[in-house]
């Protein structure tokens, strides 16, 4: 009995053109790996009132951790109510590891009248800034900086 080489023919293709499509793809993400080998700041957010997951969401180039003691950074983040009924957050930002000598605390004020939106924009914004000489440390050629004095424009993510 003879083989039907009308059926072996196609399937040899297939499986050739499927082989071919892996090597290229595992290629691909083998090459995109190795283009940025600069390891991510490691952060440990601690903020019970904080929105964590769009905090994650906002400031992506950072990774976050469950474990302080495997952080870079532990950012601890706390909120009273101010006289005028408005929230005050203190940001702490506290070095672990290679900057275990790096502390230091600011505070931002909310508003009363602010939505709930606007306040969490101003503890990411608070955040944000807070890591800049943590990252700058690490990789100083990694981000640059846009100032907007006047406020009017949303701050944009360039790390």
């Amino acid at each position: 009995m003879t083989p039907d080489l009308s059926v072996a023919r196609p399937l040899h293709r297939l499986r050739l053109f499927t082989a071919l499509l892996c090597a290229g793809v595992l290629w691909c993400q083998t090459d995109a790996l190795a283009q940025d080998t600069t390891p991510l700041l490691q952060v440990y957010l601690d903020c019970e009132r904080c929105d964590e997951d769009h905090i994650r969401t906002q400031i992506t180039w950072v990774d976050y951790v469950r474990d302080q003691d495997q952080a870079d950074v532990h950012v601890f983040v706390t909120a009273s109510r101010t006289v005028l009924d408005g929230e005050q957050y203190e940001l702490s930002f506290i070095g672990r590891r290679d900057y275990a000598q790096w502390r230091y605390t600011f505070r931002r004020t909310v508003d009363q009248s602010a939505t709930n939106d606007e306040e969490r924009e101003i503890v990411i914004g608070a955040i944000r800034a807070g890591l800049v000489p943590f990252v700058t440390e690490l990789d100083p050629e990694a981000f640059t900086v846009h100032y907007d004095r006047t406020g009017a424009r949303k701050p944009e993510e360039t790390l």
